[in-house]
């Protein structure tokens, strides 16, 4: 589900907590030149990003998705393989 998602994922700057812009929230995706963006932990705030941050952010983490989705899909169809080979019948020799 992962991989499809880093695959898919649209190209909007989404601000994980609370968009500040001109001293006012702003719900929906950030623009250029936002340059407050509260980043939460549960309802905690731990720091905030700028459009630039944020959208660096993102891009790592669809990438990070991709990689691991690639490599459990791998290692999914190694086992397989592997489980197939082990199991089969072999043809006895007389």
């Amino acid at each position: 589900m992962q991989l499809a998602g880093a695959l898919t994922e649209s190209g909007e700057v989404v601000c994980p907590g609370e968009n500040i812009r001109e001293g006012e929230e702003h719900p929906g995706p950030m623009r250029p030149g936002d340059s407050e963006c509260s980043v939460l932990r549960g309802s905690t705030a731990v720091g905030t990003r700028t459009y630039e941050r944020q959208e660096r952010s993102q891009s790592l983490e669809r990438r990070r998705d991709a990689v691991n989705s690639a490599l459990f899909l791998a290692y999914g169809a190694t086992g397989s393989l592997v489980t197939w080979l082990a199991t089969r019948t072999r043809p006895t020799q007389t």
